[in-house]
């Protein structure tokens, strides 16, 4: 489905429409900028509109009840008044960016200059599929800097970001200007490359794949916003013995995994120890394997066959290659897998609760860590508290660029920057007026 000008159109209309963007943008823009106040408020009725319609959905996507409800009023807090107006205070200095005015005479210069700040124009957001409503709030994201927003979304979307964008121009028609959303497969490289000259930049959500292919999609004079994919992990500390980690922490990083089902940048994909035995990343997974099976049948979720099959055929792989070489060891239990390995490499995990464990000693983590450096984004840090301030410093060197506790891992709050930037500041431009 496609959405456009506020209505539902199938492929067909899509289709022509594409062809004559180039005029129904140039009319958008004749509008710029929209009113920040008028977003506010249209989120804020959505939020307030949001219920029972909306709860049924997230349940037939396969999220049990309490996690629905948990997510339902997560998505109403972020579309809250209050949310998107503190947000707008923490990442540009204030509430409506279009009433910024800074005039000064520049030093030497002898001319009155004025700065003001200014939506990019047109934002094309490529939409990636782990996150059931990342399309949605990239538009709205590009909304509140009052751009017109192209999202094409991801074959794997499930309809709700479509939903609430529709249910958004609804609720206000002034926003059917400013929002087009095209539901085309990635090989449509004629539509998308028509897509993307015409716009101001590129917002790509996704790995280094789908940021190779949007950087062959433009021409240099546009502009790229990359979003690319991240890997987060947990590195748990210890002065003597595995005992003086708490179960507590390890609950908590259990159900980051099982919760998330490591779909997401700022999920849990595996465990460092700083140790430089590989027994000691035996002992560890014997004790956390249980605490992980706890979690995964708290956490029960519907996953696609398909997925599951192709998973288990590679942790079997993985058994089978550990009988021959003894460079890693797979801890099998129900419905989850633990593998310890003797390499250092970082890299995503199997997912879907199938986590790695490695050895990595104090004194090697700038060493190791540094070829990773854009890669990385949360780290969950499990060690004694007199320590904490010392690994702090230490990661804070690699690349990093949130270091919290585990059971904040994969937690947003208002204002979080997105991999060590504030999205906002990238969707706007200072505009210098001279007279």
């Amino acid at each position: 489905m496609n959405l456009i000008y506020g209505n539902i159109v199938d492929k067909g209309e899509a289709a022509k429409i594409i062809k004559k963007l180039d005029y129904y943008i140039l009319k958008s823009k004749a509008e710029l900028p929209l009113k920040t106040e008028l977003l506010i408020s249209a989120c804020d009725r959505l939020s307030e509109c949001l219920g029972e319609g909306e709860f049924e959905i997230l349940k037939n996507m396969g999220i049990p009840e309490g996690k629905a409800k948990q997510e339902l009023e997560i998505l109403k807090l972020m579309l809250s008044k209050e949310y998107l107006q503190k947000r707008l205070e923490t990442e540009l200095g204030r509430r409506d960016i279009f009433e910024y005015s800074n005039e000064y005479i520049p030093y030497e210069y002898g001319k009155r200059v004025q700065q003001r700040l200014f939506p990019l124009g047109t934002l094309f957001h490529i939409s990636a599929g782990n996150f059931e409503l990342l399309a949605a709030f990239s538009i709205i994201e590009g909304l509140l800097c009052g751009n017109i927003n192209i999202v094409k979304l991801a074959s794997s979307d499930d309809g709700l970001s479509l939903m609430l964008l529709k249910k958004l121009t609804d609720i206000e028609p002034v926003l059917k200007d400013f929002i087009f959303v095209f539901d085309i497969p990635s090989d449509d490289i004629e539509s998308m490359q028509r897509i993307s000259e015409i716009s101001d930049a590129l917002v790509v959500w996704g790995g280094d794949e789908a940021i190779k292919a949007a950087r062959n999609l433009t021409k240099p004079d546009t502009r790229i916003i990359e979003w690319g994919h991240k890997i987060s992990f947990a590195y748990v500390s210890y002065k003597k013995s595995l005992d003086e980690i708490s179960d507590e922490a390890l609950h908590s990083l259990a159900y980051n995994i099982c919760d998330t089902k490591q779909l997401l940048c700022n999920s849990c994909q595996g465990i460092f120890l700083n140790t430089d035995k590989f027994e000691d990343l035996q002992g560890f997974c014997k004790r956390f394997l249980p605490i992980l099976e706890e979690s995964a049948k708290n956490a029960a979720q519907k996953t696609d066959t398909h997925t599951l099959a192709a998973k288990s055929l590679e942790i079997y792989t993985e058994m089978l290659e550990s009988m021959l070489d003894k460079s890693k060891l797979v801890f099998r239990g129900n419905g989850v897998n633990i593998i310890a390995y003797r390499d250092r490499r970082l890299t995503s995990s199997y997912m879907f609760g199938n986590p790695w464990v490695k050895a990595l000693p104090a004194q090697d983590i700038l060493e190791t860590l540094l070829p990773y450096k854009n890669y990385l984004q949360t780290l969950a840090l499990i060690c004694p508290n007199e320590e904490r301030n010392k690994f702090e410093d230490l990661f804070s060197k690699t690349g990093i660029v949130r270091i919290c506790n585990a059971e904040d891992m994969s937690v947003n709050y208002c204002g979080l920057p997105h991999d060590g930037e504030f999205s906002l500041r990238r969707y706007l431009k200072i505009m210098t007026y001279e007279r």
